[in-house]
């Protein structure tokens, strides 16, 4: 069983959060200006995936 069959939704959820807050981080402290514009659009989506686990809730398990 790999890590994606193991996880529950709020696991998942907390990553993504995670993920977000480390994205934030580095587009607020610095990074070089060709990776400013992917890093912004990458922590876009990660903030649509996060809205949309937090309006399904669980459904999907």
């Amino acid at each position: 069983m790999n890590d994606s069959e193991t996880r529950t939704h709020d696991e998942w959820l907390r990553l993504l959060q995670d993920y977000q807050r480390s994205l934030k981080l580095r587009l607020k402290t610095g990074c070089k200006p060709s990776e400013f514009r992917k890093l912004a659009k990458l922590e876009e989506a990660v903030d649509l995936v996060i809205c949309r686990m937090k309006k399904n809730g669980t459904r999907g398990d």
